[in-house]
């Protein structure tokens, strides 16, 4: 054998070698087919627009089928982090800028339309440090804010929810006390 063909083979080898740990865009393929609800409904609440969160779902799904350096016990985690940053991209959510557009999604349970109806900057802060655990310095290396930005804006979400569900099981018990009367 060669020295030419040794170090094909050898080359060969590492490719394969090198496989076994990382994802393959097939596999990303099923873990986005597999975990499809979730990480729509991610897109969907980081959005507020079913039409964007289709558009985030799919940026990161090629995202994804892209990258050649994924380890497989990291897949699952690095698919919601691509539609986490393919979400901050496209909606550039920023602690300065109080919008007060509400979101809204025609299928949406009482708890997710509460959360669609805070601030977006309140909204991403919410999502990624409660739901996603996220510490609040790594929600403000994503967000490009400080971290008193973040934790100013969770504090915010927490109180606003804390309300809005309070109001919500209040109108709720008052409508089943009416039905019982």
């Amino acid at each position: 054998m060669t020295s030419a063909e040794t170090m094909a083979l050898s080359a060969t080898a590492v490719r394969a070698g090198r496989a076994a740990f990382y994802t393959s865009a097939d596999e990303f393929c099923t873990i986005f087919n597999r975990d499809m609800d979730s990480l729509f409904q991610l897109a969907m609440v980081l959005t507020g627009d079913e039409a964007k969160a289709q558009k985030c779902f799919l940026a990161a799904l090629e995202k994804c089928r892209k990258s050649t350096t994924v380890f497989r016990d990291w897949a699952r985690s690095w698919a919601r982090i691509a539609v986490i940053e393919n979400a901050i991209e496209m909606i550039g959510p920023s602690a300065g800028k109080m919008d007060t557009r509400n979101a809204a999604y025609a299928g949406a349970s009482p708890e997710f339309d509460l959360v669609l109806r805070l601030d977006t900057f309140a909204r991403f802060v919410f999502v990624l440090t409660v739901l996603n655990q996220f510490t609040i310095q790594d929600a403000a290396i994503l967000l490009k804010c400080r971290p008193q930005e973040v934790e100013n804006a969770k504090l915010r979400a927490m109180e606003i929810l804390g309300r809005n569900a309070a109001e919500t099981i209040k109108s709720s018990a008052m409508a089943a006390h009416r039905l019982a009367s």
